[in-house]
C-alpha cells in the first residue's frame, strides 16, 4: 500500500470478479465519478448500514406470491434487479437489487388475493428461534425439512414470517 501526497489516503489492493469490475467501471462512468470514489461511497454505505442492524440480526427478504412469475422476473429484471438463485421447476425465484433482496413465488389458482411474506436468513438453528418466538408470546409452527435447510413459520398478525436455517452446502449464510 502507498501513502498519497497529502498523506490522509491509501491505496487498497482487492481481488475482484472480472464481471464486478466491469459493472463497478460502467457505473462509475454513467455517475460521473472515479472507480475510487464509487468504491468508497459503497463501502462507506456498507458500514453504516451494518452499524444500524443489531448483532446477528438477520435481513428481511419480502417473498411476494405473484400468477405469473417469468412475466414479473422479467419486468424485475427490466427494472434493474439481479437473479440469486431460482428453483429448478420455476416455482421460484430470489432477485437482488441495489440493498433489498425480493423473491417471487407462484400463487395459486384463480381467485388469487395478492399476498407478501416476510423470510428470514435466521443464523442460528432454528431451535434457538422456537424458543424466542415462544417467549415472546408467538405460536409457531414445525420446523420443516427443506430442500435448502430448515424452514419455520411465526404468525405475527396478518404477515407470515418464515424463519430460514440454511445448510452448508446450497451455498447460502
Amino acid at each position: 500500500m502507498g501513502q498519497s501526497k497529502d498523506g490522509k489516503r491509501r491505496q487498497m489492493n482487492v481481488e475482484l470478479s472480472v464481471e464486478v469490475i466491469a459493472k463497478a467501471k460502467a457505473a462509475a462512468i454513467q455517475a460521473g465519478s472515479t472507480l475510487a470514489e464509487l468504491v468508497e461511497e459503497a463501502i462507506r454505505a456498507h458500514l453504516v448500514s451494518g452499524a444500524k442492524r443489531p448483532g446477528n440480526a438477520p435481513d428481511p427478504i419480502p417473498v411476494a406470491y405473484v400468477q405469473d412469475i417469468p412475466r414479473a422476473v422479467e419486468f424485475l429484471l427490466a427494472l434493474g434487479f439481479e437473479p440469486r438463485f431460482a428453483s429448478a421447476d420455476g416455482s421460484w425465484v430470489e432477485l437482488g437489487g441495489r440493498r433489498a433482496i425480493l423473491a417471487l413465488h407462484a400463487g395459486a389458482g384463480e381467485p388469487y388475493p395478492p399476498q407478501i411474506e416476510v423470510r428470514l436468513d435466521y443464523p442460528s438453528p432454528l431451535e434457538a428461534a422456537v424458543e424466542t418466538a415462544k417467549a415472546h408470546g408467538f405460536e409457531t409452527g414445525p420446523i420443516r425439512d427443506q430442500a435448502f435447510g430448515r424452514s419455520l413459520q411465526v404468525q405475527m398478525g396478518g404477515v407470515h414470517f418464515h424463519i430460514d436455517e440454511w445448510s452448508a452446502d446450497f451455498g447460502r449464510p
